[in-house]
């Protein structure tokens, strides 16, 4: 088996740091900030029937948080403030932005049907204009993705009365938002066609009679163009040209990016992807090697390797090894690049002609199936 080596770590180009950029942030402590209504306290705003208030009782660090009390219901409330300047991803070089904060919310157990929804709104204008994406949970546990048309639910859970650090990750270049909790990707994301950020809404949302706490409020851009590096080892490869291939990186079910990539005949290669830091699938497949997923890679700023063996056999590209591959070397067998019934791809060790070993190759991984 021959190996090919090639880079798919994550870099930025050389007139970019990977350093990150704090847009705003706050653990709404003193002396900025002193117990009471947030209304009007560092240029904060509060768009509610009823106050935001800093506290102490609940906190996450350090020594105040804010408080929302949902038992007198009403709308839903607000807590917001400005950026200046507005984020713009055209002028900046970094093109995602994540916006986080520790999120609590209390349950009730004399009033058990209570699941007020706490979470994170963003806006592409001041104030609260043009929505692009939001990220909450609920008292029962529940976490979604949100914009003005859409309401998707995510397979992960926040469970109640317990801080969750709750994020939201807009990918500018690419205009797709997710959501984590805790650290864990939800699974699901939505588009949107924004290219500006002018604040991240603290946002609860009454059903019922729970206290809900914001800590540790924090919203930064972030460096974007990631590269890897590593082996694939292809298996049962002799050939001397570059090879075309394949590298997919997923969240879950949901494809981020997807790189047609060049193997060249020393085995290097490398592509720039969009994706945003965090820990992903990454698929890879090409010519005649089944596709293989390497799972729960950590993509951070700086280098990551990935290697693995892709298994080869798949002369019809349906990601198996079956019949109809045994069928193609057969039916190619003996031929070489002038013959009548050449196939390429029925050569699957590269060598210029189909024979024992292509043959055998087949045999060996028969009922193989890719990822």
């Amino acid at each position: 088996m021959k190996k090919i080596s090639f880079c798919i770590a994550v870099f930025l180009t050389a007139s970019a740091s990977f350093a990150d950029t704090t847009i705003y942030s706050t653990g709404f402590e003193s002396p900025s900030f002193v117990f009471g209504s947030l209304q009007g306290q560092q240029g904060w705003f509060v768009d509610a029937d009823y106050p935001y208030n800093v506290q102490s009782a609940r906190v996450f660090a350090g020594s105040r948080a804010l408080s929302y009390d949902t038992a007198p219901g009403g709308p839903d409330a607000y807590a917001y403030k400005s950026f200046a300047p507005t984020y713009n991803s055209a002028t900046s070089a970094e093109k995602t932005v994540v916006a986080s904060s520790q999120i609590f919310i209390q349950s009730n157990p004399e009033f058990p049907d209570s699941y007020s929804w706490a979470g994170l709104n963003a806006y592409s204008g001041a104030p609260n204009i043009a929505n692009i994406v939001n990220i909450e949970f609920d008292a029962s546990g529940a976490c979604k993705l949100t914009n003005t048309f859409n309401e998707i639910f995510s397979t992960v859970t926040a469970a109640p009365d317990a801080w969750h650090n709750v994020e939201l990750v807009l990918n500018f270049a690419t205009g797709t938002a997710r959501g984590k909790i805790d650290g864990v990707d939800l699974g699901i994301s939505l588009s949107f066609p924004e290219t500006t950020l002018a604040d991240v809404d603290l946002v609860s949302r009454p059903y019922g009679y729970n206290m809900v706490y914001f800590d540790n409020y924090l919203v930064k851009s972030i460096s974007t163009g990631l590269t890897v590096s590593g082996t694939l080892t292809l298996g049962n490869f002799s050939g001397s040209t570059a090879q075309a291939m394949t590298a997919v990186i997923k969240s879950g079910s949901t494809v981020v990016d997807t790189k047609a990539i060049s193997v060249a005949t020393n085995g290097s290669y490398s592509f720039t992807t969009s994706a945003a830091p965090g820990t992903y699938d990454v698929y890879f497949q090409g010519v005649t090697w089944l596709a293989k997923k390497v799972s729960g890679v950590n993509l951070v700023a700086g280098t990551n390797t990935v290697s693995t063996t892709l298994l080869n056999g798949d002369t019809v590209l349906d990601n198996t090894v079956d019949l109809s591959d045994y069928t193609a070397v057969i039916t190619a067998f003996n031929a070489i690049p002038s013959s009548g019934n050449w196939n390429a791809r029925a050569d699957l060790t590269q060598d210029g002609v189909v024979d024992l070993t292509d043959y055998t190759v087949i045999v060996t991984n028969f009922n193989s199936i890719g990822n």
